[in-house]
């Protein structure tokens, strides 16, 4: 193995991870601060577009769109939930995850290391509840830029490779790949937002390395339908 190859997968599996684990945190950290009571409120919303909003509050508090799914799966099946109301939450819960993909798109350069540091500072030595696992959710978000940023490098030298470019424009020449992957790709890592956040690192480096936009979009919609896909793959499950 030459030493860039170690470089290349030891930046990939790293970035991921700790982008993965930012969004853990994250996740953990809202659910602690309003995970309760957003809870007991998903049986009251009667009204479709509430319902809608509080599955975009779901999806944004669990920084999860999988685990979103599953959590409204399950309270259909108990009953606590009509079908109306669920298909609402979902496509509130397909917004959210958008929202979160779109934060993820911004470039905030250094920040990220400072929200790491504050968010430390917060949890260890916060005293109140609240503060402590506000701290929490802002030590995962750092965390989510910090392995952005890692994947960003590791993929800057190979963005126009040969064999990276022969893949994306498979993916538009062939959808069906595209649909495969993006779905197999989010079965594997549990997170559609994960899972769309290295799509957007491949495709920026891609970009500016490049120059290439338009050709990019018919190849990353299908592997964007994919990772719906695989988001129902997990809630079937």
């Amino acid at each position: 193995m030459t030493l860039f190859t170690q470089k290349l997968i030891f930046g990939l599996v790293g970035g991921l991870g700790l982008f993965l684990f930012g969004l853990t945190l994250m996740g953990q950290g809202f659910q602690k601060i309003a995970g309760d009571k957003l809870r007991r409120f998903l049986g009251t919303t009667e009204n479709p577009v509430l319902a809608a909003v509080t599955g975009l509050l779901l999806a944004t508090v669990l920084q999860d769109g999988a685990a979103a799914v599953v959590l409204v799966v399950g309270l259909l099946g108990s009953g606590l939930l009509r079908l109306k109301q669920a298909v609402c939450m979902l496509l509130g819960i397909n917004l959210g995850i958008s929202v979160t993909v779109h934060l993820i798109a911004f470039r905030i350069e250094h920040y990220p290391l400072l929200a790491v540091g504050l968010g430390f500072l917060l949890y260890s030595f916060g005293r109140r509840r609240f503060t402590r696992y506000l701290g929490y959710s802002i030590l995962g978000f750092g965390l989510v830029f910090t392995g952005l940023d890692t994947l960003l490098e590791t993929m800057r030298p190979v963005a126009g490779s040969i064999l990276l470019q022969g893949t994306i424009s498979r993916f538009g020449r062939l959808p069906a790949w595209g649909y495969i992957t993006g779905a197999l790709a989010t079965f594997v890592v549990q997170s559609s937002t994960a899972t769309i956040g290295l799509l957007q690192v491949i495709a920026s480096q891609s970009i500016l390395e490049n120059g290439l936009y338009l050709p990019l979009l018919p190849a990353a919609l299908p592997f964007l339908f994919g990772t719906n896909l695989g988001v129902c793959a997990t809630a079937t499950l």
